[in-house]
């Protein structure tokens, strides 16, 4: 993306989903979703500095340290 974008969690997403430039949402829709950062933090996934649970069900994120910092260009 070029802005400030809005990216809707696939589990089919395999390429490279990059939110490039600006505040960057990544929002977690559904019931039972598991987003695991720590699989694909920097090789899916890059330029995304927001990511919202939402949904019908207990959605679960998988995350750590590195993977946080993997996932945005910002250093904050």
């Amino acid at each position: 993306g070029g802005g400030e974008d809005t990216l809707v969690y696939d589990t089919a997403d395999l390429t490279k989903v990059d939110g490039g430039l600006g505040e960057d949402t990544l929002i977690l829709t559904g019931a039972g979703v598991e987003f695991d950062l720590l699989a694909t933090s920097g090789s899916v996934y890059a330029g995304i500095e927001v990511v919202v649970l939402s949904g019908s069900g207990a959605n679960m994120l998988l995350l750590s340290k590195v993977a946080i910092k993997d996932l945005s260009e910002e250093t904050n």
